[in-house]
């Protein structure tokens, strides 16, 4: 199988093999170095079902580069083995990072982003946003907004791949290619009941759900805006269990109260973020069991988010945005009287300094 034909009988001589999972495997294509052929393991697709899909997704007017820049692994051609459909070709992805390593503050992302600053994590949210609603304007749903499927690069560019699982309808004969994968932390509460995720309904509301919690940790530090802290009478605390339980009864303790729990001390605080920013969450985490489907209609959509995000994400200098006269990598909206990420760290400093004292008093 290392010669390949594509709709037109043109020819596909696969090279090594690059990556690999659990639907199939991504060769280099020779004779084209932008270009790589994804080829699904047998048995893990219905090649007729898979091949209208890839089809459609290719009749359908999407451009994989906007304005000379990557966006996604979106499908070029399909791969035929015989008469046999076993895979698509698609774009070369070259941004190595996956959108989760810039949300840590830890040795790795200062490996690729030496001179990060919080003005980084702008711009990635605001190019994924715009990507999101791009996808949503063309009558995509994305569904399975896993982090891994969401790759930058240390220019802030966004790049989607894995878009063979994207939920996608033909626009003529209206077949419908459902999204059958998904990550609890990452779903929206009508989905979060749904064991079959191939008879849930993915939806561009669904869609800004998980926009919203991948902007919140790029802002927030890493931050689950359903994760918490357990309060005890003692002001202890251990971690909050089951997120998806949170996610399910809306627990962000960012935008309301949650009885016995709050932020843990090392989030910086929800309002060092602009009031528009704020507001925005809480459109989209502010519900309770009973208001969760009511509520999605009112989400923060991804153009909203991206005309939100944009006076943000311009180049320096940034009207909107101040630097730290003690730290020059902290980089702050321009309402905060001090640095909050001075603050935060003073703070994580200040606990660990009780906690030792309450530990050598031995309580």
């Amino acid at each position: 199988m290392n010669t390949l034909y594509g709709r037109s009988g043109i020819k596909y001589q696969l090279g090594n093999k690059i990556g690999a999972g659990g639907e199939g495997s991504v060769y280099l294509i020779t004779s084209n170095s932008s270009k790589v052929a994804k080829v699904f393991h047998e048995g893990k697709c219905n090649p007729e079902t898979m091949r209208r899909k890839i089809e459609t997704m290719i009749s359908m007017p999407i451009k994989s580069k906007i304005d000379g820049i990557l966006r996604m692994a979106w499908p070029e051609d399909i791969l035929l083995d015989g008469n046999t459909f076993v895979g698509y070709v698609m774009p070369y992805v070259t941004a190595p990072y996956e959108i989760f390593q810039v949300y840590r503050d830890d040795a790795d992302r200062n490996r690729f982003l030496p001179d990060y600053t919080w003005k980084y994590s702008v711009q990635y949210a605001y190019n994924l946003s715009w990507i999101v609603w791009y996808m949503h304007l063309n009558g995509i749903v994305i569904g399975d907004m896993n982090m891994k499927n969401i790759h930058i690069n240390e220019k802030g560019q966004v790049v989607l791949i894995d878009c063979d699982s994207f939920d996608i309808t033909n626009p003529k004969t209206r077949e419908h290619f459902p999204c059958t994968v998904g990550i609890p932390e990452m779903l929206a509460p009508e989905l979060q009941s749904v064991r079959d995720l191939s008879k849930g309904k993915f939806s561009k509301e669904s869609d800004d759900f998980s926009l919203a919690i991948h902007i919140f940790r790029l802002l927030m530090k890493n931050a689950d805006p359903f994760g918490a802290k357990l309060i005890s009478r003692r002001k202890s605390s251990r971690s909050s269990v089951n997120a998806s339980d949170a996610i399910v009864n809306g627990e962000c303790v960012y935008v309301r109260n949650i009885s016995g729990k709050e932020a843990p001390d090392w989030v910086p605080p929800f309002e060092m973020l602009p009031e528009e920013v704020r507001d925005a969450f809480a459109k989209t985490f502010n519900y309770t069991a009973l208001t969760a489907l009511r509520n999605a209609k009112n989400r923060t959509t991804a153009e909203e988010w991206n005309r939100i995000l944009l006076k943000y994400a311009k180049a320096e200098p940034n009207p909107y945005l101040k630097k730290c006269s003690n730290n020059p990598r902290h980089i702050y909206p321009i309402h905060n009287v001090s640095c909050p990420w001075c603050s935060t760290q003073n703070l994580i400093h200040d606990n660990g300094m009780a906690k030792t004292f309450r530990s050598f008093l031995g309580y």
